[in-house]
Order: structure tokens, then C-alpha cells, then sequence
């Protein structure tokens, strides 16, 4: 966000900065002591980011600069930083967000468009570590080029027909992924009906209680944390299963004394692992390779199957919606608060066909996901392509490359000239005398 020479600009385009574009209003500090269950919302960043974050409320009045209306244009200056275009009615705005009332030659979805464009920059040139922000001084001298007003107009609508074409795409990407998540769980559920096996016209598969096909069953020890190191045993942990897979990227270590009775939770290859507490319980994964020494915390169960299950094709079962994901989550739920004990897991039912019907079983599963894996990742890297575009689009718009110039309009600093000398024109507002008491 630079200066930009006369000579480098649009016909017709002026510089400005952001404080001479609009008013900025900040929030109001609300006490905590002031929300109600009732009245009008306070706006908060989280209500900016999140339709579904919940909202404080308040029944008293206060400053008309702090009060918003449906049509406001908003920008958070704290955390995430952005701009907003508020929808839902009459409400009161927190600190940290500014009401952003922008001067009569600038239009305001223009300047809403700008601020998202510049975002990303204004994130890199904030303050602070937890909370960061951007000072006022700093957002007031942000260079913003301006087109003439009705240029401005053209160039929202131009924005915004191509922006509404762009949703239409990832509405259409969106409901491509969702498929996908349907097409998988149906694909376990005809896995686990036999249909990838060659003897699936022939036989019926026996179900047998999951307890019956382990030789070894346990969750973690608890206080694990005096044990807590920089490098030494893996440590496994529920977060480490949240994606339905074992996921070590975010590694955690342990140091164990040699006669420790955490040492009974020590992983193997092959090893199923079952969230049991939490928020991601019933998450399962599949211990595929030698991890050295790593252990289990007390949120995760181990299950060792015996020589009549392979490893995968239970994992699998746990990851069917209809199968073993749906018992345990019967089973986790049912009480209140989510959780499994290892009796859960045991009770389990679980198909046993023989073990060439279970190999088959597995190959067929993983090569069909595998094709709805290389999917989903060609739809993610479209819809990243398609966020792209919308930054290009912006990026032409306040270049003056998006829509032609028309020699017609007004030039924004004839406009810029003529409301300031309005301005200064103006009477200046007669000031009340105060009264004066007579004297005694």
C-alpha cells in the first residue's frame, strides 16, 4: 500500500487516504455487569466471523454513534481484521470494531471491497502478539486510489456480478464434496455388507462381539503430565485422532522412569486407537508402522485384535456411519456427556467373514477411497483457485482495470474540490452563549 504518482494513475482517479474516505466510529466498552438476555445485541467480533457465535444483549441506551443499523459498513480493527456489511437489524457495536460512515464521494461497497482487498496487508502491519490490531494513526495514512463516484458504481456491480458467479462455483464445488462424503459412507456400507468379497453370494458373514477378538484392551494411565519432556517417547493424544486418522504432526513427548506403570500403554504396528473422552470421542486410528516407543494418553483406548482380524479391516468398520462408528456413538451419547469405558468397546458387533474375505475387503476399500481422496483434493485446490480470483478481480478493480473509464464522469478530484469548498463554505454553527447568573 504505496503512494502512487499522478502520472500512474487512472484518467479521472484521485489519491486519498482511509481517514480522508470515512468517518470511523469505534465500538463501545461494554462491562460485562451491562448484558442481558434481552434488548438489543452487542456486536462482537466472534458475531462478525461466526453467523452461529452467540450474542450478548443489552436494554439500556447509550451514544447514537455506538448504535448500528441493518446496511452499516463495519470493519474489525482487532484479531481478524475485515469489513462487514451488516444485515440483521438494529444493534449496538463493541469496541474493537469501527462504524465506518464514508464521506459523500465514496461509495460504500466500494470502500467495503477496498478494505477486504487490503486485509491481508493490514494483518501483516499489525500490533501485538495475542490480540493484534492496527493502530488508528496507522489505518488513517493507508493510500486508497478513487475513482470517480459513478466509476465506483460500475465498478461494484462489475465486482459483484463476478463475484456471484464465483459462488455459484463453489456452491457447486461444495455440493460435489458433500457427495463424496455420502459416496464414502456408502461404499463402507456395502464393504461391510460383503460385496467386495468373492464368497458374498455364498455365505453370511458371522458377527461377533468386538471384546472376543482382542487379545489386549486398555486406555492410558492418568498423570501423564509429570512425565512431559522436549524430546524422548511419543506421547499420543486424543487431538492426535480428531481427522480419523493417527496424525503426528503435532508431536508430543515423554520421559518414563524405568518401573513407570504407564509402560503397559506402549504402542504397537497394528494397534487400533479409540478416542474415549472429549470432544473427538469415538475418532479412531490405525498404528500402520513401528513408531520406536510410544505410549497412549488416559483419552485413548488401545485395542490389540487377535490372528482372526486384520487390523484395517477393523479400522474400516470403525469408520462406517452404519457400523461401528454408529454403535459407539449410540453408546457415548446415550448417558449425556460423551464418553466410552473399555466395557463400550468390547460390546461392540462386529463382522468376522475369513481372513482372504477381509484382505479383499480392505484392497477394495482403499482403492475406491483412494479415487475419492485425489477427488476431494482436486476440489479443494479449485476452490483455493477460485479465492485467488476473487483477490485478482479486486486487485484489477482498484487498478482501474476492471471496468472502461468514461470520459463522461466527473473526475473524483473535481468532486473531492468542489465538497470541500462546500465545506469550508458552510456557516460554522453559531455557538450557544451561556447564562449568567445576575449578581447579588
Amino acid at each position: 500500500m504505496r503512494m502512487v504518482e499522478a502520472k500512474d494513475m487512472p484518467t479521472g482517479w484521485s489519491q486519498i487516504t482511509l481517514g480522508e474516505a470515512a468517518d470511523y466510529l469505534n465500538g463501545r466498552a461494554f462491562k460485562s455487569s451491562e448484558w442481558k438476555d434481552h434488548g438489543l445485541p452487542i456486536i462482537r467480533i466472534q458475531n462478525l466471523n461466526d453467523p452461529n457465535a452467540s450474542f450478548n444483549y443489552t436494554d439500556q441506551e447509550y451514544e447514537a454513534r455506538h448504535r448500528i443499523e441493518t446496511g452499516n459498513l463495519l470493519f474489525a480493527w482487532s484479531a481478524s481484521l475485515g469489513a462487514y456489511i451488516w444485515r440483521n437489524g438494529s444493534a449496538w457495536l463493541n469496541q474493537h470494531i469501527f462504524r465506518v460512515d464514508p464521506k459523500p464521494f465514496v461509495d460504500k461497497v466500494f470502500l467495503f471491497y477496498f478494505l477486504n482487498s487490503i486485509a491481508a496487508e493490514l494483518y501483516a502491519q499489525a500490533h501485538g502478539s495475542g490480540m493484534v490490531h492496527i493502530t488508528k494513526k496507522k489505518f488513517d495514512a493507508i493510500p486508497m486510489l478513487l475513482p470517480p463516484i459513478n466509476e465506483q458504481r460500475r465498478t461494484v456491480a462489475k465486482i459483484e456480478e463476478l463475484f456471484s458467479e464465483l459462488d455459484k462455483g463453489v456452491e457447486s464445488l461444495k455440493t460435489a464434496r458433500a457427495q463424496l462424503k455420502t459416496y464414502r459412507q456408502s461404499l463402507l456400507s456395502a464393504a461391510f455388507e460383503g460385496r467386495f468379497s468373492r464368497e458374498s453370494n455364498h455365505v453370511v458373514w458371522p458377527i461377533a462381539k468386538f471384546g472376543n477378538v482382542l487379545d489386549y484392551l486398555t486406555s492410558g494411565s492418568r498423570g501423564w503430565a509429570k512425565y512431559y519432556a522436549d524430546q524422548g517417547d511419543l506421547f499420543i493424544r486424543a487431538q492426535n485422532l480428531k481427522n480419523d486418522k493417527l496424525d503426528l504432526s503435532d508431536r508430543a513427548y515423554v520421559s518414563l522412569p524405568d518401573k513407570s506403570e504407564g509402560k503397559r500403554t506402549r504402542v504397537e504396528r497394528g494397534d487400533l486407537l479409540v478416542t474415549i473422552t472429549g470432544a473427538n470421542v469415538t475418532k479412531a486410528g490405525l498404528v500402520e508402522k513401528e513408531l520406536g516407543n510410544a505410549y497412549v494418553s488416559q483419552h485413548v483406548a488401545l485395542c490389540r485384535l487377535n490372528e482372526c482380524l486384520l487390523p484395517a479391516f477393523a479400522y474400516w468398520y470403525l469408520m462406517s456411519e452404519l457400523g461401528g462408528r454408529k454403535q459407539l456413538n449410540r453408546m457415548a451419547y446415550g448417558a449425556g456427556k460423551p464418553g466410552l469405558n473399555l466395557d463400550n468397546i468390547k460390546s461392540m458387533d462386529i463382522p468376522i467373514p475369513g481372513i482372504e474375505s477381509q484382505r479383499e475387503t480392505v484392497i477394495a476399500i482403499e482403492q475406491k477411497l483412494a479415487i475419492c481422496t485425489k477427488l476431494d483434493s482436486t476440489l479443494d485446490v479449485t476452490i483455493r483457485k477460485i479465492e485467488a480470483l476473487r483477490q485478482s478481480i479486486l486487485k484489477r478493480a482498484f487498478e482501474g482495470k476492471l471496468v472502461p473509464q468514461n470520459p463522461d464522469d466527473e473526475p473524483a478530484s473535481v468532486l473531492l474540490e468542489r465538497i470541500r469548498q462546500e465545506q469550508a463554505d458552510a456557516p460554522s454553527p453559531k455557538r450557544r452563549k451561556r447564562k449568567t447568573e445576575a449578581p447579588a
